[in-house]
């Protein structure tokens, strides 16, 4: 049985000399000090969704709550009234996989708002289409078509509307909802995508790139649409702006601000063919590429935060970027800079702008995602985490153990002296980090979760 500690540093050891003790305390000091923010966030819509007469969903209208697929289906897809849909904890599809008769796919009519109660609201195998609705809001849910590539039998051929063994491109697809949990098509305008959590599988353990299609896609007549506040992760395919590359409406004009990537391969987003504007987001570990401008789009790529991550902005088809400000740490490139433009943003949005790019990272992890918003429609979440996490750290092997027993995940960051990020992961009960392989020193472990924050060190030998 190994000799756990519940501590971060040992009880005792000796102690070098006095000076390399106050040099690690004010190092300490400094990286903790970095990591802190002042600024209050603004949540209010910003962005091309405000332009066009504005996005104000089903303001107005008859406010509905929602805990089954019938019920959300219903209200939805009602033509020409006006509805504030609540969804109440999870919502899945109707029938069954193996059974050939699933359905799992809304097509969101307009002047509709569907916002999730409290954190728990959550498409689990259902995806949103808007394929000609207008002035439509989405906020506050967490979606993931994981349970649909669950539930598809080993060695399953081709599941009508469900499943293709083949696909488009000669590798397994999931079919239903077109293959995105969101589809904006036709011709759909004025759309809001705020606060919520899309996710499906680690795209270096799940290998196939289009089993899951898009998170959020976006094609044809569309424009006037913000996407805010969201939380991407764990996906290959993210947002895809143009079907194709002779998909090119000029007036396809989309704000993609404050969004947290982590974990992804590409599309962050790819456009084509229109003017973009992508600011204030965290893009972590994004394996093979970020901002992709192609077939003359124009994208003013503003005070956002690249970390771990490939190509951060790049063209592969004769696309245009306007760089403002950003920031990259530890990232590589294989793909050539955009040649630059200067993009028409006809909105204001000083009210929302992070001002110091430096500042962005912990801000959008602190915000970004379900459960973040204070008010009487999301009802947040904080865990005490001093209450709800032990740490143990074997110093003769370099393990932590780590005993988390609150009821919704939590962040953790372990970064080196030197600022440099080793760690970034949720944690949701237990957790064993092996650090044996670290350089010797003192490093930095941070819990998160809402607003809270607790900061500890401790020493690999």
């Amino acid at each position: 049985m190994p000799d756990y500690k519940r501590t971060i540093l040992p009880k005792t050891r000796q102690t070098k000399t006095n000076i390399m003790k106050h040099v690690c305390i004010l190092l300490f000091a400094v990286i903790v000090n970095s990591i802190s923010w002042s600024q209050t966030p603004d949540f209010s819509l910003a962005g091309f969704a405000a332009l066009n007469d504005g996005t104000t969903g089903g303001e107005g209208g008859t406010e509905v709550i929602v805990n089954t697929y019938a019920d959300l289906k219903t209200f939805a897809e009602e033509e020409n009234t006006p509805y504030i849909i609540k969804i109440s904890g999870s919502i899945t599809g109707i029938g069954s996989v193996a059974g050939q008769d699933y359905e799992g796919s809304i097509a969101v009519e307009s002047n509709k708002s569907i916002i999730g109660i409290d954190n728990t609201a959550f498409l689990d195998g259902v995806g949103l289409t808007m394929s000609g609705g207008s002035n439509i809001i989405i906020q506050n849910i967490k979606m993931s078509f994981i349970s649909i590539a669950e539930a598809i039998p080993e060695g399953s051929h081709d599941i009508p509307g469900i499943y293709s063994e083949f696909g488009d491109e000669g590798r397994a697809q999931i079919l239903v909802n077109g293959g995105d949990l969101v589809s904006i098509r036709n011709t759909s305008r004025n759309i809001w995508i705020d606060h919520c959590e899309l996710y499906s599988e680690d795209p270096e353990i799940q290998t196939n790139k289009d089993l899951y299609d898009g998170l959020i896609d976006i094609k044809n007549e569309t424009g006037f649409i913000t996407i805010s506040w969201c939380y991407f992760h764990d996906h290959h395919k993210v947002h895809l702006v143009g079907s194709s590359d002779s998909d090119l409406y000029t007036d396809r004009k989309i704000t993609f601000h404050h969004n947290w990537y982590e974990n992804v391969n590409s599309r962050l987003p790819l456009y084509r063919g229109a003017v973009g504007h992508v600011f204030n987001n965290y893009m972590y570990m994004a394996l093979g590429s970020c901002v992709n401008s192609r077939m003359s789009a124009c994208i003013r790529v503003e005070k956002n935060y690249f970390e771990n991550s490939k190509n951060t902005i790049m063209t592969s088809d004769v696309g245009y970027a306007e760089i403002i400000d950003n920031k990259e740490v530890n990232c590589n490139f294989t793909e050539p800079y955009p040649g630059s433009c200067t993009a028409s943003i006809e909105y204001t949005y000083d009210h929302v702008l992070t001002s110091s790019v430096d500042d962005v990272k912990d801000i959008v992890l602190q915000y970004a995602g379900v459960g973040k918003l204070d008010n009487e429609t999301f009802e947040s979440y904080t865990e005490e985490i001093p209450d709800k996490v032990d740490v143990f750290h074997n110093s003769a092997t370099n393990m932590i153990h780590i005993k988390y027993t609150g009821t919704h995940p939590i962040q953790l960051e372990i970064i080196d002296m030197l600022s440099r990020v080793m760690i970034h992961k949720s944690i949701f009960a237990q957790d064993l980090i092996d650090l044996s392989s670290y350089k010797k020193g003192m490093y930095i472990m941070i819990f998160r979760s809402g607003k809270e924050r607790s900061v500890h060190k401790f020493i690999v030998r």
